[in-house]
């Protein structure tokens, strides 16, 4: 009887948890799609004023979804580079170092986690871009054991710079 009730209960739970995971997803591409589509109207602004304001925050609002989906696998990680080029490619400039920043801790996840894999080929290239991209917006160390500390708290911690 307790057999049954604690698979019942786990069932239960599973279940749960999909359909709550699911409405999450679905409340996230929801607001997605209408910020893309339609845009936030900043008619107040002025056209060009109002455009540039819409662009910021579709920028800022894919960062911010890329960081929140991005798991600490290479699959996840190289779709997050992917897609944070893209908004960088399209970005205006005052929202660039944020997206590079990012870029950065992506690829040296990636390093970190190419190193752990006995890829020291795709581990050094991946940092050698992860240090250029942090240089471009100021920082100071880039050295592999500052990548692989900004790597470990991006991973480990679940807190990302």
């Amino acid at each position: 009887m307790t057999s049954v009730r604690s698979s019942l209960l786990s069932t239960v739970s599973a279940g749960l948890l999909a359909f709550v995971l699911g409405g999450s997803l679905s409340y996230f591409g929801a607001e997605r799609l209408t910020l893309l589509y339609m845009g936030p109207s900043f008619s107040e602004l002025g056209h060009k004023e109002g455009h540039k304001l819409s662009r910021v925050t579709q920028s800022l609002y894919g960062l911010e979804l890329s960081r929140l989906l991005t798991q600490s696998t290479p699959v996840s990680l190289q779709r997050s580079v992917g897609c944070l080029r893209h908004i960088r490619a399209g970005s205006p400039p005052e929202v660039a170092h944020a997206i590079d920043l990012q870029l950065a801790t992506d690829y040296s996840a990636l390093a970190l986690l190419e190193q752990q894999a006995n890829d020291p080929s795709a581990a050094a290239s991946h940092r050698q871009i992860a240090a250029s991209l942090l240089q471009s917006i100021g920082w100071k160390d880039t050295s592999e054991g500052a990548l692989d500390n900004l790597a470990v708290h991006y991973m480990h911690k679940g807190t990302k710079p």
